[in-house]
């Protein structure tokens, strides 16, 4: 027990030596694993991916000059660029073998395979060390950056909560040090140490979090008897800084001119020097925090994960689907792109008069239905013969069927028509010339009948 020492209270009261000492740390919530969608770009810093950009992008000129002697036909050409692309998917996918026309790979300076056999070495080092990471990225447990100095807090926008009561707000208006002062621009005074927890926990889905500014020893005391959580899976925990704010000191109030202020002093000097006081302090924690599993209640004053094997869950692999998702996104986004230059176009040529892309492609469509039509279906029609049946008198008997057969043309007499005369002079119109059908005065049933031939029933 006992007060702290402040220059305040040293000029009224008397106090012994001080016997332990506290902080004025902050407290602050935080997560026990990290997003999992950052896991893809999470095996590299971003300098590295930077870096390694710069690589890919700037490593074609020595190679394409190596092959030309000359860089025009890559600044001609910007579609050269694809070879790049191709060398590392390449390697990505374990094909060292290119068999393009204009493909770097079928050079035969010695200078480029060189340049392209370095490359590939590189690019398959990159890619180990990327494989590597990222199973260990997603399989063990990866905890964010913690709050632990002030500074921190102002880099993060955090917002501060201190106790109105007791002088904590004379700390920052007694310092000099300008991170402190700029911390004590967003400060908010708390009734008690209950609303400054619940200003810290309110605000975790914020995009401004909160801090709460305390004793170290009772904040500790607090989160250890009332917020500890019962299992080691808690997705948020307090977590105390590692920065000491400001170094409190605590020691006995006594009254003034007593006599036993040297007896005390020595006394207390004596258990600091023989680890009294830090064996009183372990037995008081044992029988505080004490769980009723045995052990002591924790608080959360570091982020250490013990490693555990297990299977990838749907949560480790959420970066994949979201680079899938994002690459869908760009591709819908360049396809709503080319439909709208498709269909300025149509307009224009509808304004030309010309025929559009729309039309060209059903005469297109046309044209390729006629040829099938003609190489696939016409033949077919050609080839099937439709029997029929009449009914002819023999010597068998009237009214026998014989399969029908065409008759030819050739068979049947054209009637004679005589050429017309010319109108009389009169206006009198003529009557028609007569047709002359004494040429072949036969009926039907005496007409003889054409040869027969065989029945075929389809042919292609």
């Amino acid at each position: 027990g006992g007060v702290y020492l402040t220059p305040e209270r040293i000029s009224g009261l008397t106090f012994s030596m001080p016997h332990t000492q506290d902080c004025a740390s902050y407290i602050s919530l935080s997560s026990t694993a990290l997003p999992k969608y950052r896991a893809i770009m999470g095996p590299f810093l971003w300098d590295v991916w930077l870096a390694l950009t710069a690589v890919y992008l700037f490593a074609m000129f020595p190679i394409a000059f190596s092959v030309w002697h000359s860089i025009k036909p890559l600044l001609n050409d910007i579609r050269e660029v694809e070879n790049m692309f191709w060398y590392v998917f390449g390697t990505f996918t374990n094909c060292f073998t290119f068999t393009g026309e204009n493909s770097w790979s079928k050079s035969d300076r010695t200078a480029t395979k060189l340049f392209i056999g370095t490359y590939w070495i590189f690019t398959i080092i990159i890619t180990a060390c990327y494989t590597g990471s990222i199973v260990a990225f997603i399989t063990l447990p990866v905890f964010p950056e913690t709050i632990d100095s002030s500074k921190q807090l102002i880099e993060e926008g955090y917002k501060i909560s201190i106790l109105g009561t007791g002088g904590w707000e004379r700390l920052y208006n007694e310092t000099d040090d300008p991170v402190a002062m700029k911390v004590y621009k967003n400060v908010d005074l708390v009734p008690d140490l209950s609303a400054g927890f619940q200003n810290v926990t309110k605000n975790v889905h914020s995009w401004r979090q909160s801090a709460f500014l305390g004793s170290r020893k009772l904040l500790e005391h607090t989160v250890r008897t009332n917020f500890t959580p019962d299992d080691d899976n808690k997705r948020l925990l307090f977590h105390l800084s590692d920065e000491c704010f400001v170094p409190l000191l605590v020691s006995f109030v006594l009254q003034q001119r007593t006599h036993y202020l040297e007896e005390i002093n020595g006394a207390l000097e004596r258990a600091l020097q023989g680890g009294f006081m830090k064996k009183v302090i372990q037995e008081l924690e044992w029988e505080e925090y004490r769980s009723a599993t045995g052990k002591l209640l924790k608080v959360h004053k570091g982020l250490m994960g013990v490693p555990e094997d297990r299977e990838l869950n749907l949560d480790d692999t959420q970066g994949m689907f979201l680079l899938l998702g994002a690459g869908f996104a760009i591709g819908l986004f360049v396809l709503i792109i080319e439909i709208s230059v498709w269909t300025t176009e149509q307009v224009k040529y509808r304004q030309l008069g010309e025929l559009t892309l729309k039309q060209q492609a059903f005469d297109k469509l046309k044209e390729h239905g006629k040829a099938f039509y003609n190489c696939i279906l016409a033949p077919a029609n050609s080839g099937i013969i439709y029997l029929r049946e009449r009914r002819v008198s023999s010597a068998f008997g009237e009214y026998v069927t014989r399969p029908y057969t065409s008759w030819p043309r050739s068979f049947f007499p054209s009637p004679t028509i005589q050429s017309p005369s010319p109108p009389p002079r009169n206006g009198t119109v003529s009557s028609a010339p007569p047709i002359n059908l004494a040429a072949d005065s036969r009926s039907m049933d005496q007409l003889p009948l054409p040869k027969e031939k065989p029945i075929r029933l389809m042919s292609f």
